[in-house]
Formats: structure tokens, sequence, C-alpha cells
């Protein structure tokens, strides 16, 4: 790597934070492409469905990584991003649920990802013992900071312990 020099201090916080932002998006990369194996793994791997055949996958396509600030990352799932319509018989929340959505025949985003973070498989009938969001949150705890660290590494900013 090239000696660097700066004139003043705020060249080198405005040169430092530039490298930080890189690593921290190129670690919420990481930890996003880590969050899409776990979805296969414990989720799509765990049941092969009769009614929706074949599958979409946009449940696993919504796993993103987003910056938030220059600084900081959110990996998760992008709720938004996909909706699910049928044929209106089914409703997500039983009796209301403590919602005041009653849409029937529809099937959110956000359904998606709750129900399928308690092992359900697009209805109450089908579950499994996979819970990725679980297993990612453990994941990330035991990971994210060394990860970090890598991508920090990387770009030229080495870390202590």
């Amino acid at each position: 790597m090239a000696v660097r020099t700066f004139t003043t201090i705020a060249d080198l916080n405005t040169y430092i934070e530039s490298k930080c932002t890189i690593a921290v998006e190129k670690a919420a990369k990481r930890l996003q492409e880590k969050l899409v194996e776990i979805i296969e793994s414990e989720y799509y791997d765990q049941y092969d469905p009769i009614y929706y055949v074949p599958r979409t996958y946009e449940f696993l396509k919504s796993a993103v990584s987003k910056m938030l600030d220059s600084k900081t990352a959110s990996i998760g799932i992008d709720r938004e991003y996909f909706n699910y319509e049928y044929p209106a018989r089914y409703m997500m929340f039983e009796n209301g649920g403590g919602t005041a959505r009653s849409v029937s025949g529809h099937w959110t985003g956000e359904d998606q990802a709750i129900m399928a973070s308690q092992g359900y498989h697009g209805s109450y009938n089908i579950r499994t013992e996979g819970r990725f969001w679980e297993s990612f949150v453990d994941y990330c705890e035991a990971n994210a900071v060394s990860i970090l660290r890598e991508e920090l590494a990387k770009v030229g900013i080495k870390t202590t312990r």
C-alpha cells in the first residue's frame, strides 16, 4: 500500500471514514450472503412444497444489506420486496391475531418474514425446526466483529482487541 501524506487532521479523518465506509459495506454484504445461506439451509432445505411448485425463491431473494449512513449498515429481510396473492381463502392472523388487518387471500412480505422465522411454511399447518433468524443472529454475534476487522484490514486499517 502506498504511503499517504495528510496536511490536516480533517483530511486524515475524511480518508479514514471513507475506508471505514467501504469496510462496513463489504462486511454487510458478507453477512447478507451468510443470511442467504442460512435461509437456504434452515428454511428451503427443510421442506419440499406440494402446493406452490415450482418455488419462486422470492423469500430467499429478499435478504438484503443496506447502508443506513456512512458507518452503519442493516442486514435483514426486505419485507416490501414481495407480496403473495392467493385465492381469497387465507388470512395470516387467525381471528384477527391482534391486528386490525384482515385481508383474506393476501400474504405480505412481513407475514412471510414472521412466519418463516418461526419455522412455518405458508401456513400454520406446515412447520419445521428451522429458525433462520435465530441462527443468523447467533452467527452475527459470534462473527460480525471479526468480519468487520477483516474488511478494515483489507482497506488498510489494522485494529487491535
